[in-house]
C-alpha cells in the first residue's frame, strides 16, 4: 500500500489523484452527470464529516473542495463536546476525524478498534465499523502470541491488511518530536523510540 502524494500546489498539484478517484468511482458504478456525481438511481454521492474541533474545520473544507470538482458533495457539521461524543458513541456519523493511539506492543486494545464484536458495540472505538474474519484473526493470533518475533510479523500483517481497508483517508505524520526548551537545559543524545523524556534532561552548569 501507497498513499497518494502531491506536490503541494493545491488543487492543482490533486489532478492525478482526483483522475484516479473518478475511474474508481466510475469502476464502481458512479457515474458523471450535470456536474454531480450519481449511482445507478440517479442518487448523488454526498456525505457529511462531523467536527468537534475548529482546526479541523480547515481540512474538511480543502478536502471538500478537492472532492467537489470530482461531483461529491461534502457538508460539514460542527457540534459541542457532549453532541459530539454522543454521535461517535452511536455510530451516528458519516465521515469524522479521530486518531488511535498505539503502544509499542500492540494488544488487546487493537480488537476494540478493529474487532468485528466491536463493530456492535455502542461506545466502542471501531468507528469505521469494520467487520472482518481477517482481521479477527491477525488480532487474536496478536494477543495471545509470547514470542517478540511473531508479534511483529502479525502486527506488520495487521497494518497492511488494515491500510488496504480504505476506511479512512490518512492525513499526515510527524516523524519526528517538536520540543521547545530553553537553551541551558541539556539531553541524552540518543533518544528513545517512543520519544524525548523530560525526566532525563539535566540543566548545564552556568558558564562564568
Amino acid at each position: 500500500y501507497h498513499a497518494p502524494q502531491t506536490d503541494g500546489k493545491g488543487v492543482e498539484g490533486l489532478r492525478g489523484n482526483l483522475r484516479q478517484a473518478v475511474a474508481l468511482l466510475q469502476e464502481a458504478g458512479w457515474q458523471w452527470k450535470d456536474g454531480r456525481m450519481v449511482n445507478a438511481k440517479g442518487n448523488p454521492f454526498k456525505f457529511e464529516i462531523l467536527i468537534n474541533d475548529s482546526l479541523d474545520e480547515r481540512i474538511a473544507l480543502e478536502y471538500s473542495r478537492a472532492l467537489r470538482r470530482i461531483g461529491v458533495t461534502v457538508s460539514l457539521r460542527t457540534v459541542d463536546t457532549a453532541q459530539y461524543i454522543g454521535r461517535l458513541s452511536d455510530f451516528d456519523f458519516d465521515a469524522t476525524f479521530n486518531l488511535w493511539k498505539n503502544s509499542l506492543s500492540p494488544g488487546t486494545e487493537q480488537g476494540v478498534f478493529w474487532g468485528s464484536r466491536a463493530a456492535l458495540q455502542p461506545g466502542s472505538f471501531n468507528y469505521s465499523g469494520l467487520q472482518s474474519p481477517a482481521i479477527d484473526a491477525l488480532i487474536d493470533r496478536l494477543t495471545r502470541t509470547t514470542r517478540y518475533d511473531v508479534l511483529t510479523q502479525v502486527t506488520h500483517a495487521l497494518d497492511r491488511v488494515l491500510m488496504h481497508s480504505a476506511f479512512g483517508v490518512p492525513l499526515y505524520y510527524a516523524p519526528y518530536d517538536m520540543v521547545a526548551y530553553r537553551n541551558r537545559l541539556a539531553m541524552p543524545e540518543t533518544t528513545p523510540i517512543f520519544g524525548p523524556i523530560p525526566e532525563s534532561w539535566w540543566e548545564k552548569p552556568s558558564e562564568k
